[in-house]
């Protein structure tokens, strides 16, 4: 994104350790490997607060990052996610928007991001969705990590 390079997915696998499934890689992995590639350290990893202040610290990040033109990697269980039926697996997705006030008829402050993932199983996981900020940081909340990997401030 930041440096148009076009990156095998193989070797992002591997410099990621996708072969350590079903936990997959660990948030400072990602953000090291992320810094690495745009060569500075605009990437850190943070947890998400399992209390009150969840919803409005990912808003605060979200905004911050999103903001910077940082897009950012949450760390989620899909049973929260569109698509998903109520499958319940860790899951990394990119933030990539957010919107205030519009969601259909009603009022909410809205994430938008993309989710890599694409199966025949479940064909409506992958691509671009959009959730409130209160059902996201419930995702990323109901994972025991619950990282979030965002800019650096």
């Amino acid at each position: 994104y930041h440096t148009n390079q076009k990156i095998d997915l193989n070797i992002l696998g591997g410099q990621l350790g996708m072969s350590n499934l079903p936990n997959g890689p660990s948030a400072d992995g990602l953000s090291n490997l992320l810094n690495s590639y745009i060569g500075s350290n605009k990437y850190c990893y943070m947890q998400l607060p399992k209390n009150s202040t969840a919803t409005s610290t990912l808003r605060n990040w979200t905004v911050d990052s999103i903001n910077n033109n940082y897009p950012i990697i949450l760390q989620t269980m899909t049973s929260s996610l569109p698509g998903y039926g109520g499958l319940n697996y860790n899951h990394y997705i990119v933030a990539k928007g957010y919107r205030f006030g519009t969601l259909g008829a009603s009022s909410a402050d809205i994430i938008v991001y993309n989710d890599p993932y694409k199966d025949s199983d479940t064909p409506n996981t992958y691509g671009v969705h959009e959730i409130d900020f209160s059902a996201m940081s419930s995702a990323i909340t109901a994972n025991t990590a619950g990282f979030v990997v965002k800019r650096t401030v």
